[in-house]
């Protein structure tokens, strides 16, 4: 009798491997364009960052040096749709113009992003270059000088090609707003952009405890009277003074001890006396017109 014996083998069919092979290849895929999408959206807000902060140095640099020329004021130029510059007090010397009234490259920083990324600025109808102006209030305005207030500050459009103004949206583009206050901000594409109406002004009571001596004047203000001529007088120096001199105190002299006269005989060491004319000294002794005495 022959004992058959069954041997069981489990494995893949190639048909399955090249499903498994397919559905990895198609996670790949949207991964790779996903990781792709993302970084050309940070490359995009990058620039966009980089132009918001530039505007923003122009504005100060205006404010910090009280520009009221035109033609001085710090400013940001969008040159072309992969290029904008600016321009501002960069070599500290308190002016962006040489002496000729040009530009002073020194003060010119340009930035070029035509190599960086496929991103690349857009607009309905733009005309390079288009210029970002701030005064010394840090008021913006743009187009040529002198400036002209009706002319509307456009808006920046940063969009990830191939892209127009048309097909920018949340997802590929984003846009920097300048207010007619010359604060910059960065938007989402798509976004509505915003509107600022003029501040209104209130009209306030005189009996509300308004200082009397302050007035607004709405048409030319009067000349004010000139100051009286004031004199000044010429101050009589005063006389010197000459400090008496001290009397020179006179000392009060010392009086003399009166000598007393020694008898004949006497000692003066040890007598305390002095031998007085017509006595004289004789050895220690007075003697003198009295006969001496015989011893």
């Amino acid at each position: 009798m022959k004992n058959s014996e069954s041997n069981t083998q489990g494995g893949f069919s190639i048909i399955e491997l090249l499903i498994v092979l397919v559905v990895i290849g198609i996670i790949v895929t949207f991964a790779v364009a996903q990781f792709g999408a993302s970084s050309a959206s940070l490359e995009r807000q990058n620039i966009a960052r980089e132009f918001k902060v530039n505007l923003e140095r122009a504005r100060f640099d205006s404010v910090r040096r009280r520009a009221t020329n035109c033609a001085d004021m710090s400013r940001v130029e969008v040159t072309s749709p992969t290029s904008f510059r600016l321009i501002s007090d960069q070599s500290q010397n308190g002016t962006v113009l040489k002496s000729d009234g040009t530009v002073d490259p020194a003060d010119i920083r340009d930035v070029n992003f035509t190599n960086r990324s496929q991103v690349s600025i857009v607009g309905n109808a733009l005309v390079f270059p288009i210029v970002y102006r701030f005064d010394q209030r840090g008021d913006v305005s743009t187009g040529p000088c002198p400036i002209d207030a009706t002319v509307a500050v456009p808006t920046t459009t940063f969009c990830n090609s191939p892209c127009t103004f048309a097909t920018a949206t949340a997802t590929n583009s984003n846009v920097v707003f300048v207010s007619d206050s010359g604060t910059a901000t960065i938007m989402r594409g798509g976004t509505a952009v915003p509107t600022f109406d003029p501040p209104g002004v209130t009209n306030a009571n005189v009996s509300e405890g308004i200082d009397n001596r302050l007035t607004v004047w709405t048409g030319t203000p009067p000349t004010p009277s000139p100051l009286p001529s004031v004199t000044v007088a010429t101050p009589t120096p005063l006389p010197a003074v000459t400090p008496n001199p001290d009397p020179s105190a006179t000392p009060t002299p010392t009086p003399s001890p009166t000598p007393v006269a020694c008898s004949y005989g006497q000692k003066p060491n040890q007598d305390n006396c002095t031998c007085i004319n017509p006595m004289k000294l004789q050895g220690s002794k007075c003697v003198g017109a009295t006969p001496t005495p015989t011893p």
